[in-house]
């Protein structure tokens, strides 16, 4: 699939998204508790992956495309 510089520009503001929500769970200003107690660092994994999915999407991308 090619992606075009629209989407990427919208990846790249979703990854300022998914950064600050994970800041703020890794600094304890958001918490997370589901119906098993504790959730917060299950979606600090979560944000984690994401983080890295978007990455590879942006690197790729960048490999593929000539400024």
């Amino acid at each position: 699939m090619q992606w075009d510089k629209n989407a990427i520009s919208y990846f790249r503001k979703h990854r300022e998204y998914v950064l600050r929500d994970l800041n703020a769970l890794e600094n304890g200003t958001l918490r997370i508790a589901g119906e098993q107690g504790e959730a917060t660092e299950r979606w600090i994994g979560r944000h984690n992956r994401q983080l890295g999915y978007i990455d590879d999407l942006i690197s790729a991308y960048e490999a593929n495309t000539e400024y």
